[in-house]
């Protein structure tokens, strides 16, 4: 359940309470009731009732906040609230709480297999040890044998270029000396 959700019943706008509530206010008087309820829940189950910013904030008059609380809500110590908002509220809390320990227990367990899948894994390296260097020890020796050829072949080319270009030069120095 989303933490900024609020869930209520289809028909809730139907109920005689809130029945009354448009009796009365109209459909101004029902949207009042349900910013009560979700300043209420935003407030932990407990609004501080001061009716004159009630009124300001909800663009209401004193009287219209006065007459919804009284029929929609209780109010104890100065503190607007309602017994299903605060058993929403707790049954919330319970939800969130079961949810967060099942992803404790879920996150314990894949670190702990990925722990032992590491360790399997060190333990294989280890039996393959052996295979692992003999086939490291064939790709160096590959790679050595490789450049050495490329190395020969390099050499090989130097002298044949080496050998063109003097008898290039002695073939020109000949045809000088015939003139």
């Amino acid at each position: 359940m989303a933490k900024n959700y609020l869930q209520h019943d289809y028909f809730s706008r139907s109920t005689p309470v809130l029945l009354k509530i448009r009796a009365k206010y109209g459909m101004a008087g029902l949207g009042v009731y349900w910013c009560l309820v979700e300043k209420i829940h935003e407030c932990d189950g407990q609004l501080d009732y001061d009716v004159e910013l009630l009124a300001f904030e909800l663009g209401t008059d004193v009287e219209h906040i006065t007459k919804i609380v009284e029929q929609a809500f209780v109010v104890i110590d100065d503190m607007i609230t309602a017994e299903w908002i605060v058993d929403n509220l707790t049954q919330r809390k319970a939800v969130s709480e079961k949810n967060s320990n099942a992803g404790k227990v879920s996150g314990q367990s894949r670190r702990a297999n990925s722990k032992l899948n590491r360790l399997k894994g060190s333990v294989q390296q280890v039996f393959n040890r052996k295979g692992t260097d003999v086939e490291e020890d064939k790709i160096i020796e590959d790679k050595i044998i490789h450049d050495k050829i490329i190395e020969d072949k390099i050499i090989e080319d130097k002298i044949i270029e080496d050998k063109s270009i003097d008898y290039d030069f002695n073939e020109m120095r000949k045809y000088a000396e015939l003139k």
